[in-house]
């Protein structure tokens, strides 16, 4: 399962330095990198969980994905205000 979790996260930073390196950056660029960071928390709150079982880890790990959907509507709506 490690290597799932490292392949992830693999394409995520490379995912993220491929937004950053456009040379017009407008801000659904920065909100698809915001995106991008908060599966990668998720990710690694999955890790958390697996490696020691918490109050705190399981709360992490639920509340994560929270905060996905705003950003997902946010990025929507960038392209539907252009």
């Amino acid at each position: 399962m490690s290597y799932l979790y490292g392949a992830a996260g693999a394409l995520i930073l490379f995912f993220i330095v491929q937004i950053l390196q456009k040379k017009q950056k407008n801000r659904a660029d920065y909100l698809l990198v915001c995106i991008n960071l908060v599966i990668g928390l998720f990710f690694m709150a999955d890790i958390l969980v697996q490696r020691e079982l918490t109050s705190f880890s399981i709360i992490l790990q639920n509340t994560i994905p929270l905060f996905l959907f705003p950003f997902f509507v946010h990025y929507v709506s960038q392209f539907v205000d252009a």
